[in-house]
């Protein structure tokens, strides 16, 4: 399987709206959709965790992310506002 670059801020909206559309998508399903590296994906979820953008629900095999009630709170103030993020 050949592995394309893609910007790092890039990788980072098309997880986190798979994560919204999907929230049982797995890493290595995303990482194939995107065609980027499961590492990859891993470390977009840790950072989207950092920003508190995503959270984990429930243990690692049941459980899902789901995007944070905060974040779309913010999302959709801005998107009111004609802000972007």
């Amino acid at each position: 399987m050949r592995y394309y670059r893609i910007w790092k801020v890039d990788v980072y909206g098309k997880v986190l709206d798979l994560i919204e559309k999907g929230r049982y998508t797995s890493a290595p399903k995303v990482a194939k959709k995107l065609r980027v590296s499961d590492r990859t994906i891993h470390r977009a979820i840790a950072k989207l965790k950092e920003e508190g953008k995503v959270e984990r629900v429930g243990g690692n095999k049941a459980g899902y992310w789901q995007v944070s009630e905060e974040y779309l709170a913010q999302r959709a103030e801005q998107e009111v506002n004609g802000e972007q993020e």
